[in-house]
Formats: C-alpha cells, sequence, structure tokens
C-alpha cells in the first residue's frame, strides 16, 4: 500500500492488482483504508503473468484470475512489484542500482520523530 500511495502522490494513475482476496491481504488497515479513501481501485484476485514492450518502453500488463477463468490487460507505463511487510532474508544485501528504486520495507530506515 505504501507503494501505491507514493505513487498516487507523485501523480501516477494509480492501480494495485492483488493475488489474493482482500480478506488475505497482510496489508495493514489504515493503509488499506487511506488508499480506499483516495479513490485508487484495488484489484483483486489477479496475477501478473506477462509484460508487453516496445523496446524498452513498457505498454502494459496481462494477468490471470486466481480460478484461472478470466483475464485482464491494463495499460501500463510503469510496474511496481511490491511483495511483503518486512525485507526478506533474500534481499539482505540490496543495493540500488541506476534505474533501481527501493523504498518502505527494503531499506533499513530509523525514523526519528
Amino acid at each position: 500500500m505504501d507503494c501505491a500511495l507514493t505513487a498516487h502522490q507523485l501523480g501516477a494513475n494509480t492501480k494495485v492488482v492483488y493475488r489474493r482476496s482482500i480478506e488475505e491481504a497482510p496489508a495493514n488497515i489504515d493503509e488499506l483504508s487511506i488508499v480506499q479513501a483516495m479513490g485508487i481501485p484495488i484489484i483483486t484476485e489477479f496475477s501478473p503473468v506477462e509484460t508487453i514492450a516496445d523496446g524498452n518502453r513498457l505498454i502494459s500488463v496481462k494477468f490471470d484470475s486466481r480460478d484461472k477463468l478470466s483475464k485482464m490487460e491494463l495499460k501500463a507505463s510503469r510496474l511496481i512489484f511490491a511483495i511483503g511487510q518486512k525485507r526478506a532474508e533474500d534481499f539482505k544485501d540490496f543495493v540500488e542500482s541506476e534505474g533501481v528504486f527501493s523504498s518502505g520495507d527494503i531499506k533499513k530506515m530509523t525514523v526519528k520523530l
């Protein structure tokens, strides 16, 4: 939800596509409420299966439904994979590089109030 809120606040036409039901989402209920209050659509029970590009430019993303009975394609110029509520051990040595931005749970951050 952090990624969706940030993208939306930066002016992106943001949509959340989630592979499970909203009840199964590990997202913080307050964050979920904020996303919904900001009018960001949350499409559930669809998973990405293919990206369509023209060279290095993303055109759209194709999705399959959880029950494999429906398909969906959304136009997109950017795609953000937001996975999990905490840094996975697999990414403990993650380093940003040109063209790659990380935020939220991947960062080891201390916020002083």
